[in-house]
C-alpha cells in the first residue's frame, strides 16, 4: 500500500498512524549502501503495535550522519498475512523517471517479504512479465520494453529494440509437464523438471513471446 495519507485513510491496515507533518521537497530513500532521492509529499508515521518501521527517511545521502526519525516504510503483520505500507508517492516518482535505484528499492521491499512465487523469471529489468492461466495451462508472457534510450513513460516512440538474451523460468509445479512450447509459432524450448521445480530457457525474446506450460 503506498501514498502520503495511507496511514490517515488505513491505520488498521498499515499498522501506522501520522506523525507530524508531511515532508515535501526533496528528501531521500536509503537503497544498500547508496540513495536515491525522491519529492514530496512523505508522510512520516508512528508503527502501531504489531507492525515495525522498516525505512527511515534521509535528508541526504549519507546514511551515517542523515538518517532521520522519520518511518516512511512500515510492515504490519494481519492474520496469517502481511501489509506493507510505503507513505509517499513512490509509484508517481517512479512513473515521472523510471529511476534504476528507486526500482532497486521496491524490488529490495519485495525480496524482503520472502514471497514463495510459483514463477521465477530470470532476465533485465526491461523485460516485463505477465502470468496466466487456462484450465490445466499456464501462460507466462514476456514482453520486451527494452527500447533504446528510453527511461520516460511517455516518450512511446522508439527506433530501435535490442532483443533480450537468455532468460531463465523456473516454476513450481508437483507434476512433470505434458509439454511446453514457446507461441505463438508452438517452437520447441529447452527445459528440465526435477523434483517438482521446472526449469526453463528462452535463448531470446525479441518483442513478445509466450511460454506455454501444460
Amino acid at each position: 500500500m503506498t501514498g502520503a495519507t495511507a496511514a490517515a485513510d488505513f491505520p488498521e491496515w498499515t499498522g501506522a498512524t501520522p506523525a507530524g507533518e508531511p515532508v515535501d521537497g526533496w528528501s531521500y530513500l536509503p537503497v544498500a549502501q547508496r540513495a536515491v532521492g525522491v519529492t514530496g509529499p512523505w508522510q512520516p508515521v508512528t508503527a502501531r503495535d504489531g507492525a515495525s518501521p522498516w525505512t527511515y527517511l534521509m535528508k541526504q545521502q549519507e546514511a551515517a550522519k542523515d538518517t532521520t526519525g522519520q518511518a516512511v516504510v512500515v510492515h504490519h503483520r494481519i492474520g496469517e498475512g502481511s501489509v506493507t505500507s510505503i507513505h509517499g508517492n513512490v509509484f508517481r516518482e517512479y512513473y515521472n523517471g523510471h529511476t534504476p535505484l528507486l526500482r532497486d528499492f521496491i524490488r529490495g521491499l519485495i525480496e524482503r517479504l520472502r514471497i514463495d512465487w510459483e514463477v521465477q523469471v530470470e532476465g533485465p529489468p526491461a523485460l516485463e512479465v505477465v502470468t496466466r492461466t487456462q484450465g490445466e495451462k499456464l501462460a507466462v508472457n514476456l514482453i520486451n520494453r527494452g527500447a533504446g534510450e528510453m527511461l520516460n513513460p511517455r516518450r512511446v516512440q522508439f527506433d530501435d529494440l535490442e532483443p533480450i538474451e537468455r532468460v531463465t523460468i523456473t516454476v513450481r509445479r508437483e507434476d512433470r509437464p505434458l509439454s511446453v512450447s514457446l507461441e505463438p509459432g508452438a517452437d520447441p524450448v529447452q527445459w528440465t523438471w526435477i523434483d517438482g521445480v521446472l526449469s526453463i530457457t528462452v535463448p531470446s525474446v525479441r518483442i513478445h513471446d509466450i511460454v506455454v506450460v501444460e
